[in-house]
């Protein structure tokens, strides 16, 4: 894939963020440890960890997630219309990455 078609991709759904609400968010922290079950720490501590990706969900009922990557601008961060489930696989297995809600954030 080009990287001019990435950008335009990601342009496009971006622009279908735009004028949605949030509602619901769910970050992809990794696990490790010696069953590959613990969510990881890294800097500075359970707030802050390894994370694959988030799933945003609008008030509309639409998914997008955002996933790190490296096919993409220098911070490698893609943005798609659909669920996490299609860009990370062993989600909640050993080794692979925790589904964790986001429902303590003030906002």
């Amino acid at each position: 894939m080009s990287s001019l078609l990435t950008a335009v991709e990601y342009e496009r759904t971006a622009a279908m963020l735009r004028g949605r609400r949030i509602r619901r968010v769910v970050y992809y922290p990794l696990m490790g440890g010696d069953d590959g079950c613990d969510v990881e720490e890294w800097d500075f501590g359970t707030w802050h960890q390894p994370t694959m990706g988030v799933e945003l969900f609008t008030d509309d009922g639409a998914c997008f997630s955002a996933v790190w990557g490296s096919s993409f601008d220098c911070y490698g961060l893609e943005v798609f219309p659909e669920p996490m489930t299609a860009h990370l696989r062993m989600i909640g297995e050993p080794g692979g990455s925790a589904a964790v809600d986001v429902t303590d954030h003030p906002r």
